[in-house]
C-alpha cells in the first residue's frame, strides 16, 4: 500500500486508509457516473495497486483508463460502505 488514491465519498477513503494506503484524497468524480463500482488505474505498472484498492472496498470491476491519473476509486450507487 501507499499509493495516492482517490475515493468517492469519504467514507471509502477512511476503509483506504485504515488499510495502510497513503495519501487518500475524497472528490467528487466528473465524467458520467459508471453503472456500478470501479476502480480506474492509467498505468498497467498500478494493476497491483488497484487490486488491491478494490479488495479493500469490495469492488469487483478493475479497469485499465484513460480518464485518470494514477489510481481511482468511483464509488457508485452500488457500494455498501462496511
Amino acid at each position: 500500500a501507499g499509493h495516492a488514491v482517490l475515493a468517492v465519498p469519504g467514507v471509502g477513503a477512511a476503509r483506504l486508509e485504515d488499510a495502510g494506503f497513503t495519501a487518500v484524497t475524497s472528490g467528487n468524480w466528473d465524467d458520467e457516473d459508471p453503472p456500478a463500482s470501479v476502480v480506474l488505474y492509467a498505468d498497467p505498472a498500478d494493476q497491483g495497486t488497484a487490486a488491491e484498492v478494490a479488495a479493500t472496498l469490495g469492488i469487483a470491476l478493475v479497469e485499465l483508463s484513460e480518464a485518470v491519473d494514477g489510481v481511482t476509486a468511483v464509488l457508485a450507487d452500488d457500494y455498501v460502505p462496511e
